[in-house]
């Protein structure tokens, strides 16, 4: 089971695509990188998962909760 997962993430600011249907899971004890030239998305999927902003499209799951949902049961 994944610690935390994004299933069919679109990313848009203004009328820019930065980022569509990405699926990925991120399981507990590994490290990653996020790497891209400025102005490609990296700050701004970080502060979707960060709960700083709305994806365009999918969703964030922690286990199996969606993210969204994690502030309302705190």
């Amino acid at each position: 089971m994944s610690l935390l997962s994004a299933n069919n993430l679109t990313l848009i600011a203004g009328d820019k695509i930065l980022v569509s249907g990405l699926t990925i899971e991120f399981a507990a004890g590994q490290s990653w990188a996020v790497l891209g030239p400025n102005g490609s998305g990296k700050s701004t999927l970080l502060n979707i998962i960060g709960l700083l902003d709305e994806p365009s499209a999918g969703k964030i799951t922690i286990g199996d909760k969606p993210i969204q949902n994690l502030s309302e049961t705190s």
